[in-house]
């Protein structure tokens, strides 16, 4: 039997234990919330990018450079930047945990296997000579990254004058 003695005696100190084992569930069901809320954040980004790049505003770019890979149009340096930098900035979206990779490349790893062979040339010799000159470039390494498989160069028509593949 329990007297009042004891209760009062040991009590308080399985109140605590009981506090400190009900806080420790509570803490851990908010660590797992946030972490659910950091993926839905992520994922939530990863959209946002998806939608700017479905924008009517960046689809006078894309429709640049898709006339200039598939057609051999010529196309602004600016357009060109814009295009490439794009992918930069939603790459390092991934790479600071703040975008969901999966996400962002289910959708552009299309794009950038059609268009990094066509570019890569040209982007790579961009980002060397940035580099060259003690700029820590990552110029076309988000649209590299995307790319899952090597189509090769043969349906790229953005060759001529002053460019090359």
């Amino acid at each position: 039997m329990v007297n009042r003695v004891s209760l009062m005696r040991y009590g308080p100190g399985w109140l605590g234990v009981g506090a400190a084992i009900f806080g420790s569930l509570f803490a851990f069901g908010e660590v797992k919330l946030l972490n659910d809320k950091t993926i839905d954040d992520r994922s939530a980004n990863s959209i946002q990018f998806i939608m700017a790049y479905q924008e009517e505003g960046f689809r006078d770019v894309r429709k640049t450079m898709y006339d200039h890979v598939f057609r051999g149009e010529p196309i602004s340096e600016i357009d060109e930047f814009a295009f490439i930098e794009f992918f930069d900035v939603s790459y390092i979206c991934v790479e600071e945990n703040l975008c969901n990779e999966e996400v962002l490349a289910n959708v552009f790893s299309a794009y950038a296997n059609y268009h990094w062979p066509c570019l890569k040339a040209r982007t790579i010799a961009t980002r060397e000579l940035e580099e060259g000159q003690g700029i820590s470039s990552y110029y076309g390494k988000g649209l590299e990254n995307y790319v899952t498989v090597e189509l090769g160069d043969d349906h790229c028509l953005n060759r001529g004058p002053g460019r090359t593949r």
